[in-house]
């Protein structure tokens, strides 16, 4: 074999090497920000999540006149803590804002003898991770019936 030919080799081997580096890099790098990308992802859900949990856990405890978000709005907004993952440290604090009827109307309900209102409220939750700094707001709207002939006031 020539010297000419031992160059070609090397040089072409060399350039091989090169571009196998960049593909490996450029694969590297994609991988990463796929990583970031769904880990994001799933802190956003996560925080959703929290703020689902506390939305349920005030709309579905016995009604009194301290608790109930509807009937005593004052008592709002109100700061809440949960532990995702049952650790014995908050992970996340939810801030449930003060409802906000969004508006009524009147619900056909002659058959019992008394006008009823269907009432549409607003609840929205803000969620702060402690962990990630992630922060997701999100509403839940919920309907009432009320005897109350007006409801939003």
């Amino acid at each position: 074999m020539n010297r000419r030919a031992t160059g070609n080799i090397l040089f072409m081997t060399l350039m091989f090497l090169l571009i196998s580096t960049i593909l490996v890099t450029m694969g590297i790098r994609l991988g990463m920000t796929h990583l970031r990308i769904v880990s994001n992802s799933q802190a956003h859900d996560e925080a959703l999540g929290a703020a689902q949990l506390v939305i349920d856990q005030v709309l579905n405890q016995p009604v009194s006149a301290t608790t109930d978000p509807i009937a005593n709005p004052g008592a709002y907004p109100q700061t809440f803590q949960v532990d995702a993952d049952k650790d014995g440290s908050n992970d996340y604090t939810v801030l449930l804002a003060r409802p906000s009827c969004l508006g009524f109307r009147e619900f056909d309900n002659s058959s019992v003898g008394y006008q009823t209102y269907a009432v549409q409220w607003d609840f929205q939750a803000t969620v702060t991770d402690s962990r990630t700094g992630t922060q997701v707001i999100t509403h839940q709207g919920v309907r009432e019936l009320t005897k109350t002939a007006d409801p939003c006031s």
